[in-house]
């Protein structure tokens, strides 16, 4: 098994992914629709086509639409696996829920069709913690407790929508049920407040780095012990943390004062998060050896990769805005 197909590529999972299979010696194709010309300028795409540039003799790649059958068909041709990352994810799903479904949900059926149509057994899927519903007042998750029946978000009930398409089909699956994910450059724009907002304070949360995701999603092609299987992929008990305590970590990292974010302006209602059952998480971690970033590092990387003169001015900035700052995001982003 080594032609592997990789949707969702320039995605904060799918770039380590990438890298990981160019590290395993894959033969990668990579399927992924052209960035607008608004789009081009984002870091984490400008990584992406420096490693397609660098990579140029390792990476074929096919520039499509996963919502066109045909050209998913053009690229699925030859490959022996997928692993499937392709997604539209919060805050954007619930800004644009038709593209969230056309994407998500259209996008994950002419997968499975191609793979069925050229006799591709092997699919990967990343799907997301949020099937499980909220689950502050019992936070603690298995495997094998049941989705939500009524999700109250488009994202949620995408995700629920493509993991009935793919049971429902004979390939040889395994669905990996991702917690929060933490990438190495972290910062604060619109996108991430406004992201940040939606979530109520005391939602738990059990981190695992982008890059600990790709150990697992690639191990995960070697063991057909996984196969027909769905699990939930944290980052084990050194990266659970509520989302309020996370916060008041972060910030101050980055320069911010703990209280930048006004507590009204947060979401009161659904959550997304939860703890991973110990028991299968560390079963899990014997099999893809994946758990190897604790939160506590992810903090110190974020302080070292920030300039501490810049960490003071901003520190400095926002607290003298902060009453402006404020009153904007409880307007505009509520």
């Amino acid at each position: 098994m080594k032609n592997i197909l990789l949707t969702g590529a320039a995605g904060n999972v799918g770039t380590p992914t990438l890298l990981k299979l160019i590290d395993e010696e894959y033969n990668i194709r990579v399927f992924e629709k052209p960035a607008s010309k608004e789009r081009v300028y984002q870091r984490k795409l400008k990584r992406f086509y420096k490693i397609l540039e660098e990579y140029r003799d390792r990476i074929e790649v096919h520039w499509g639409d996963i919502s066109n059958h045909l050209d998913v068909e053009k690229a699925m041709e030859g490959v022996d696996a997928v692993i499937h990352l392709a997604a539209v994810i919060p805050p954007l799903s619930e800004m644009k829920p038709d593209l969230a479904v056309t994407v998500n949900i259209e996008g994950t059926r002419n997968i499975v069709k191609a793979m069925e149509k050229f006799n591709v057994r092997r699919l990967i899927y990343s799907s997301s913690v949020a099937v499980y519903g909220d689950r502050r007042s019992n936070p603690w998750i298995k495997r094998t407790d049941p989705v939500t029946l009524n999700p109250p978000d488009t994202y949620t009930r995408t995700k629920i929508e493509c993991e009935r398409i793919i049971e429902d089909s004979d390939l040889d699956w395994t669905i990996f049920r991702l917690g929060a994910v933490f990438i190495k450059s972290f910062n604060i724009d619109l996108t991430t407040v406004k992201t940040a907002l939606i979530m109520p304070l005391d939602t738990s949360l059990e981190w695992i780095s982008a890059e600990d995701c790709a150990q697992a999603l690639v191990e995960s092609l070697k063991h057909p012990e996984l196969i027909k299987q769905k699990y939930n992929l944290g980052g084990g008990s050194t990266c659970r943390v509520v989302f309020k305590d996370f916060l008041n970590r972060i910030l101050p990292l980055l320069g911010y004062p703990t209280d930048l974010l006004p507590v009204e302006a947060f979401n009161a209602g659904n959550s997304h998060g939860g703890f991973f059952d110990d028991e299968e998480s560390k079963r899990l971690a014997e099999i893809l050896k994946h758990q190897n970033t604790t939160l506590e590092e992810y903090y110190q990387s974020i302080k070292e990769s920030v300039n501490p003169f810049r960490r003071h001015v901003r520190r400095l900035y926002t607290t003298l805005m902060k009453p402006i700052l404020q009153r904007y995001l409880k307007t505009k982003l509520t």
